[in-house]
């Protein structure tokens, strides 16, 4: 089994999730870190659903601010990292958000929006999520 992919990835005692460092945002609710992190909206409700299978957690966002962390509060340890494009669970699993940010070749960022697919016609859905040709 992989261990998360942070170095940070160590057993927060209470002192520790009590006393933040210099430039780390610690948060008790989702909403709170939610509101402190780029997230696209699209993302929200998969990241809500996601942080509410993982029981007693808090969330810290690092000073350089790529991630929220969501730390376990009986472990102490890390159990996910919410990104903006994907969830990194720290157990071997990798969720893609559907907004996700991808690199073009030349290694500027772009948005880019997973293609849902008409499951009769298989072409590819508009934004509403209602078939053209099927309905």
């Amino acid at each position: 089994m992989r261990t998360c992919s942070r170095t940070d990835n160590v057993r927060m005692t209470p002192d520790d999730i009590a006393a933040p460092r210099e430039g780390e945002l610690r948060f008790d609710r989702l909403a709170s870190a939610l509101a402190n992190f780029e997230l696209p909206a699209e993302n929200l409700a998969i990241v809500r659903d996601h942080v509410d299978t993982l029981g007693s957690v808090r969330f810290l966002i690092p000073p350089s601010r790529p991630y929220i962390a969501v730390i376990s509060t009986t472990t102490g340890k890390h159990v996910a990292h919410l990104h903006p494009g994907f969830i990194d669970t720290c157990d071997g699993a990798w969720i893609t958000l559907p907004m996700n940010w991808l690199r073009d070749s030349d290694g500027r960022r772009r948005a880019e929006q997973t293609e849902r697919i008409c499951h009769v016609c298989k072409l590819a859905l508009p934004a509403s999520g209602i078939c053209d040709y099927c309905t």
